[in-house]
């Protein structure tokens, strides 16, 4: 399953849930257009990157399949592109050999809730106070043009 970076906040902190997440390059419905240089499929694990390059759900899908039989895919959170021709593999099988799980650590789930609720404390509570600004801004305005022109 091809699953958001931030799930893995989640799930790696858990070692009873196997996780393989998949992060593709732009997602494209279609074989490239003609006159479109030739591909090869490149992957990256661990956190390493790749340049951002168009990949079809067609190649996601069979690399999704190809994880299942992959027992190092497990707990490893993959990047997956399309590299010049020759520069990569024409199957993913070659390149899941060489994967292995995630190394860094991860923050446990008990810090992940705490930050999360500070931060929407903070967020909500600059909202507030820019919508209590902009509600005061307009009658501070009004009151003032009225004063204005009573004065005169």
């Amino acid at each position: 399953m091809v699953f958001p970076t931030c799930i893995s906040y989640t799930l790696a902190p858990e070692p009873q849930v196997a996780y393989t997440i998949i992060r593709p390059g732009i997602m494209s419905r279609a074989d490239p257009v003609a006159g479109d240089p030739p591909r090869s499929l490149a992957l990256a694990d661990n956190g390493r990157d790749l340049k951002v390059t168009p990949i079809t759900h067609a190649a996601i899908a069979k690399l999704c399949v190809a994880c299942l039989d992959a027992p190092n895919a497990a707990g490893s959170t993959l990047i997956a592109m399309t590299v010049q021709e020759n520069q990569g593999e024409d199957a993913w099988e070659p390149l899941l050999a060489t994967v292995a799980p995630d190394r860094r650590a991860f923050p446990s789930r008990a810090t992940t809730l705490t930050e999360s609720r500070r931060a929407a404390a903070v967020g909500g509570a600059v909202l507030m106070a820019v919508a209590a600004a902009s509600a005061a801004l307009p009658v501070a305005l009004a009151v003032g043009l009225v004063r204005f022109i009573t004065s005169r």
